[in-house]
């Protein structure tokens, strides 16, 4: 891979991160925001339960919507690294490919040659 490849390769791994930081940062928002919303509907909520069974079933009420838009953040979250993955698999994949195609056939084929190690007392 030759320098203007290599400078398109780094170009094209930084923008993937840059979005993939955006895409967490949005996606985090969302749900704190999510949550925040159902911590503030269950407070306004809590000054209805006049009895500990109306308490009891807020809290269950509460608890099953903060599960479920838990759930969903992960999913969520879970697509957009995977979308991530395949972009900088791919763009790696391209690179080796590049790369490959530059190799010796001996490069290829043969061990790599090591140095002996020098031993220090």
């Amino acid at each position: 891979m030759n320098m203007e490849g290599t400078m398109k390769l780094t170009q094209d791994m930084t923008e993937g991160a840059v979005e993939l930081s955006k895409n967490l940062f949005e996606r985090s928002t969302a749900y704190y925001s999510q949550c925040m919303a159902l911590a503030q509907t269950a407070q306004e909520k809590l000054a209805t339960a006049k009895t500990p069974a109306a308490l009891v079933e807020l809290q269950k009420e509460y608890s099953k919507e903060l599960w479920e838009a838990t759930k969903e953040n992960y999913q969520v979250t879970g697509e957009i690294m995977k979308e991530s993955y395949t972009k900088s698999s791919a763009l790696m994949k391209e690179a080796y490919d590049g790369a490959k195609d530059m190799m010796t056939p001996e490069a290829t084929t043969a061990p790599a040659k090591t140095k002996p190690v020098k031993k220090t007392v």
